[in-house]
This record gives structure tokens, C-alpha cells and sequence, in this order.
């Protein structure tokens, strides 16, 4: 990991998908503070982005837009990105089972229709996690009333090893 501008990479993404959402007849509007530094790994990092906004992009309909709203939550201790689209919503039971591989295609069970492979999903929770992080959809979210994805990135810098350095710690054994 290292200090990164989560916002600036946030914006870097929002920008790159501006052109495709235009096409779609799709906007992408970003609510977001100027700055916001945090350790993390940036290529991941942009990747679980990417793979939230593509989502969001895919299953909003033409002529609507994909909120994207970034803040600190001193309360939780993060800095959280909201994901919400406009599209058909993800029924309540499928809220955890969606970050399981393929498991997309069950959803078409329920007349939701997906794209993609259902693997997106599964490796943006996971590098969310391995950074310390959460992934997860909002209690909200529904059948009929669009999709809202939360990425929470912790702002705790890493704590420092407890361990002494070995040239310390024979020192100390040296002087008992």
C-alpha cells in the first residue's frame, strides 16, 4: 500500500467512463471532497472502482444517471464511496449472495437481467477486504428501486510493529 489521493483516482475513473455514459444517453454525476488521502493500493483500488461504476453504468437505463458520493465517516472511521443507479435494484435476499462467483446468473431466475460473467462483483469485495475494507450493498436497495454499492476504506494509517528491531532486541537481552 501506499498514500494515495482517493478522490483524485475516483475522479481519474469517473472521467474515463464520461465519454461511453454520453453515448449510452447516461450521466454520471460525482459528488466528492477535493482531496482525500489514504494508504491503499491504487491499481486494485481503481480496478473495484471501475467494476462498481461499470456495474452501476449497465444496469442504469437510458437517460438516467449514476450517483457516485465519496465522504469521510469519522463515526465509522472511513472514507466511503456510494455507488446508486438507476437500474431494476437487487432483491433483499440476493444482498450477500451477489459478491459470490457467478452468482449473477441466478438472479435472471428472478427476471433480473445481468451481464457480465458474476465475477466483478466477487473480486471487488475481496480487494475491498484484503485493504481492510468493506464492500456491501445498502439495506435500502430492492427489487424496483435501483442499486446502491458502499465501499468503506479505512483512514487509520497503519499502526506501527510492536515488535523491536533485532538489533534492539539483542541489545536488550545483552544488558539483563
Amino acid at each position: 500500500p501506499q498514500r494515495v489521493d482517493v478522490v483524485f483516482l475516483l475522479k481519474g475513473v469517473v472521467q474515463e467512463f464520461q465519454n461511453l455514459a454520453r453515448t449510452l444517453n447516461k450521466s454520471i454525476e460525482l459528488k466528492a471532497p477535493e482531496e482525500f488521502w489514504l494508504r491503499l493500493d491504487p491499481q486494485v483500488t481503481r480496478r473495484v472502482f471501475e467494476n462498481l461504476l461499470i456495474n452501476c453504468l449497465n444496469h442504469t437505463p437510458r437517460g438516467k444517471s449514476v450517483y457516485i458520493l465519496a465522504e469521510e465517516n469519522p463515526s465509522k472511521g472511513c472514507f466511503q464511496i456510494l455507488f446508486r443507479d438507476e437500474g431494476p435494484g437487487i432483491p433483499k435476499e440476493f444482498h450477500e449472495k451477489i459478491f459470490d462467483p457467478f452468482e449473477r446468473a441466478n438472479l435472471k431466475e428472478k427476471g433480473v437481467q445481468y451481464s457480465g460473467h458474476g465475477l466483478g462483483l466477487t473480486f471487488s469485495k475481496m480487494a475491498t477486504e484484503a485493504q481492510g475494507g468493506k464492500l456491501y450493498v445498502t439495506p435500502e436497495t430492492d427489487l424496483g428501486t435501483g442499486a446502491t454499492f458502499v465501499v468503506e476504506l479505512p483512514t487509520e494509517v497503519e499502526k506501527p510493529s510492536k515488535e523491536l528491531p533485532k538489533e534492539l532486541a539483542a541489545e536488550e537481552k545483552d544488558d539483563s
